[in-house]
């Protein structure tokens, strides 16, 4: 029988709002990637879509693959107005295919086996290719708000360094981004679910996985009319004055495809 105090994870149609730790990531986003240029990606854990208009927006082409059937009927929709992608439901459908570009945005934290998949995804890359990736970082970090989504694990610069030079990337950059803000959500989200504990989620992690990629949390959603973008500047400004210092909550990396890797 489910707990009546089961955390609710949002709508199974889809519910989704820019929170400021989104916001936030995508400003540092925009900065690592403002001298790529347009060429082919393919983006893994593509949720509801919205991320990746950044770069079709920009001039990109390339495909969009997610686990979750029903999230990729949402990307599909959302980006039914791009003529420039392709959502995929199957990787066999561009097997054997070269791309310029890995984007992957919060996902290989979902992942059990990191490693394992983040070499299969760079056979999928062009040599001197680039991947864009973002996690979460801190392991001390690691509460009921990252169980809530299906999180596995959070990441350490280190270990995220290592992971990448292990799967044959090379000029890789890691920035801390979200600081002090990002933090503070971070830790008033885990006071929102202060009396909950882990046997209060309806769903396995990879259930939870698939259903955050288009549905924020309905303790989220309920404050998402004073996430707007033109009230966050300050914090973007302070955020980039402290990417380098490890203080924020969690990583943007890209880096370019130089060897091989382990497999």
């Amino acid at each position: 029988m489910q707990s009546t105090s089961t955390i609710s994870i949002g709508p199974k149609n889809g519910h989704w709002a820019p929170t400021p730790k989104y916001l936030l990531r995508k400003s540092c986003v925009e900065h690592q990637i403002r001298n790529w240029k347009p060429d082919s990606f393919v983006e893994f854990g593509s949720g509801t879509g919205h991320f990746i208009k950044l770069f079709l927006h920009r001039g990109f082409h390339g495909a969009c693959y997610d686990i979750s059937e029903k999230n990729r009927e949402i990307i599909a929709s959302n980006l039914s107005s791009f003529m420039n992608v392709q959502v995929v439901d199957d990787l066999n459908v561009i097997h054997g295919k070269k791309f310029q570009y890995i984007i992957a945005t919060e996902v290989i934290e979902h992942i059990e086996n990191d490693q394992e998949t983040l070499c299969f995804w760079t056979t999928f890359l062009n040599h001197h290719g680039k991947i864009l990736l973002t996690v979460p970082a801190h392991q001390k970090k690691f509460g009921l708000d990252d169980l809530q989504v299906g999180h596995l694990r959070r990441y350490e610069k280190k270990q995220l360094y290592d992971l990448l030079k292990e799967c044959g990337f090379g000029n890789i950059i890691i920035l801390n981004y979200g600081f002090p803000l990002g933090n503070i959500t971070r830790l008033l989200h885990n006071r929102l679910l202060k009396n909950q504990s882990r046997d209060d989620f309806p769903l396995d992690a990879v259930e939870r996985s698939m259903f955050s990629g288009r549905n924020r949390p309905s303790n989220i959603l309920k404050y998402s009319f004073l996430f707007k973008k033109p009230l966050l500047w300050p914090f973007f400004l302070l955020q980039r004055l402290t990417w380098y210092f490890d203080w924020g909550d969690g990583y943007v990396v890209t880096a370019e495809k130089i060897g091989h890797g382990q497999t």
